[in-house]
């Protein structure tokens, strides 16, 4: 392809007939889309290109000025889908709003508020929407003859992009931060139980931590239902394009994680109300609700649904976002066995941020209930066991399976209580007892996923020294011992929040000169043992 158009472009029927003669004004059918997401719903075209020019967008360049079609080929269009069994549209265009008809198209104008009445008569038409509205063009009057037009549905996704003043501005939105909510506060008193969606770019060009602050602000006010968030990245022929792009990648990340995670806690609050009406006004997030009727937040407590976002999260790694998700769930109060539940995996999340402690509590929180059952009591002491084993604290580890075997049925847990004391004992150096925790392994589960797992004899050893949180004490430590001779370095052990750090001394073929360098570092005054390396 690239050939060809290379030869193309090179051409001279190119340069004299097309590109200097021709007109790029494209033809009308072109803008019918003949796109159908399925046998019920289809897409049409009102509008294409635009003619605002926003600072970061390249829309204008690449699809030219805003050029609206005639509101009879719109609604003919409709009518033939409806013909075909289409019963569901949605209005495309990048800014709906600005669609006013062309003069030639009819005798009286038609903008877009009367194109929707339009509309909204075609007989066989179920529901319609549109995307997407621009705030500068959004009136009271749009939002009037949304809850008028039965046909229409009531979502309205609105681009706020910033909630800064000075950002909007060199943007080129057109509106204030003021402005746009006083939209929201309409629109939300036209359609109490209709929702509103956005869009947000953060790390615009000389964006300040203030700036973004607004913005996340405003998320709060305004109450979004769900919201689009993306870097900023320059685009060509843009007046952005020549600002300087100062804000640090790593910031951009940071500013967009923060405001995707406040936008997942408020899915999972809408989650809770999926049995009402209307929403309810919520004030776990410090914003008014605007709700006609205000009715009781109506929660089936044990209904396991309500985990399914936290589940999703937990299984994509996402483990933050689950935990903080489960938080919001334990601020609605849920029936004792949902929140027993909802605590076991908010200890699971704590496991994979390497925080240890925290997962016990809630670990142990689950244990000690008298509302738990027998095995969310077992997965929950073997969290509690696994914490230990991950935390480095193997003697513990080994106590606490031991403790699950006695109390539990060996088929319930045996695999994996049995996997992880022949590791325990494996890297302890006790070879014989690994040996026998192993032969019962396989011996009892031999299909188990345990029992498959990878076991060698270790090809070398090492002598671990010290466990650390914090690396500038590992660096320290690490220091001192080859001060004094050892042969010291540091293994980092991944972490999402808090990398574990091990300082070992030399690597060693066999075991015996291993413990040679195990006694020479505890007769200098530091406890050490050795570690099979597989």
């Amino acid at each position: 392809i690239p050939k060809i158009i290379s030869e193309v472009s090179d051409s001279e029927l190119f340069k004299t007939k097309i590109w200097e003669t021709e007109s790029r004004e494209r033809p009308e059918e072109i803008y019918h889309t003949g796109f159908y997401e399925d046998k019920d719903h289809a897409y049409v075209v009102i509008s294409e290109g635009c003619s605002n020019y926003c600072s970061y967008c390249v829309v204008p360049f690449v699809r030219g000025e805003l050029h609206n079609r005639a509101p009879k080929d719109i609604i003919n269009e409709i009518e033939e889908a409806v013909k075909k069994g289409i019963n569901k549209i949605t209005l495309l265009g990048q800014n709906v709003n600005a669609y006013q008809s062309p003069a030639a198209s009819c005798q009286l104008p038609v903008n877009f508020i009367k194109l929707l009445k339009l509309i909204n008569e075609t007989k066989g038409l179920k529901e319609f929407t549109f995307v997407t509205s621009h705030p500068k063009d959004t009136s009271v009057e749009l939002f009037k003859i949304m809850a008028e037009c039965d046909k229409l549905k009531k979502n309205l996704h609105l681009p706020v992009q910033s909630g800064s003043d000075r950002i909007l501005e060199l943007m080129n939105r057109g509106y204030t931060k003021k402005k746009y909510l006083d939209l929201v506060k309409a629109y939300r008193k036209e359609m109490p139980a209709g929702t509103i969606t956005t869009d947000i770019i953060v790390g615009f060009p000389t964006e300040s931590s203030e700036d973004f602050q607004q913005t996340h602000d405003l998320m709060k006010e305004a109450g979004f239902d769900a919201a689009y968030i993306f870097k900023y990245s320059p685009r060509p022929h843009t007046q952005a394009e020549h600002y300087a792009d100062d804000v640090p990648k790593a910031e951009k990340e940071r500013r967009h994680k923060a405001l995707l995670d406040f936008i997942k806690a408020v899915l999972v609050v809408i989650m809770l109300c999926v049995s009402m009406p209307a929403r309810a006004e919520l004030d776990i997030f410090d914003h008014p609700r605007q709700i006609e009727r205000k009715k009781a937040v109506i929660v089936k407590k044990d209904d396991a649904k309500l985990l399914d976002y936290p589940n999703e999260c937990f299984l994509k790694g996402e483990y933050e976002a689950t935990f903080r998700s489960c938080q919001k769930l334990l601020e609605y109060k849920p029936a004792q066995g949902l929140k027993l539940q909802i605590m076991y995996l908010m200890g699971l999340s704590c496991l994979k941020l390497n925080r240890f402690l925290e997962a016990r509590s809630y670990f142990n929180d689950v244990t000690i209930s008298g509302a738990a059952g027998d095995d969310l009591k077992r997965d929950a002491s073997l969290g509690i066991a696994d914490s230990y084993f991950l935390d480095d604290k193997l003697d513990e580890a080994a106590g606490a399976y031991k403790e699950i075997l006695g109390r539990y049925p060996p088929t319930e847990v045996g695999s994996i209580v049995y996997y992880r004391l022949y590791e325990i004992s494996h890297q302890q150096g006790r070879e014989e007892e690994a040996q026998q925790y192993l032969s019962r392994l396989k011996r009892e589960f031999p299909f188990s996923f345990e029992a498959q797992l990878k076991t060698e004899e270790p090809k070398s050893y090492s002598v671990q020294a010290g466990c650390f949180n914090s690396k500038r004490n590992t660096d320290r430590f690490c220091e001192k011992l080859v001060s004094i001779g050892f042969d010291a370095y540091i293994v980092e052990s991944p972490g999402v929040e808090e990398p574990r750090y091990r300082v070992k001394a030399g690597r060693f073929n066999s075991k015996e000169e291993a413990e040679a360098v195990k006694v020479k570092l505890k007769n200098a005054g530091y406890p050490a043992r050795v570690s099979p390396e597989k």
